[in-house]
């Protein structure tokens, strides 16, 4: 039987330890600090789902995009069908979801 996992991207880097984060710890992993010491101790702030790039320099990168991504002993060839997926499908090709959706996936996040 086929294993399916949920991966998540920020647009084509895969991201692990996946957590709602807050948003100005995302922005102080960006330049490395936080505008007041009000904002870094804020356990209210709004918050955002983000994770880390592997090999990464621990800067947290917010989620664009999620796939599931389903392991069968031989994926088919990557093609623009992958590419135009739509967003949060499942993907069944050698990629493992790295090009699915991709075409949507918002460019000008942060």
């Amino acid at each position: 039987m086929a294993r399916k996992r949920l991966v998540y991207f920020h647009q084509d880097i895969e991201l692990t330890g996946v957590a709602n984060v807050r948003l100005t710890e995302i922005a102080a992993s960006q330049d490395g600090r936080f505008e007041t010491l009000e904002e870094a101790l804020n356990l209210s702030a709004p918050r955002a789902r983000a994770g880390k790039a592997k090999r990464s320099d621990f800067a947290w990168l917010p989620v664009t995009r999620h796939v599931r991504v389903v392991d069968t002993s031989a994926p088919h060839v990557c093609d623009f069908r992958c590419q135009g997926a739509t967003p949060g499908g499942e993907c069944r090709c050698e990629c493992r979801g790295r090009n699915h959706g991709l075409r949507y996936a918002p460019r000008n996040a942060a």
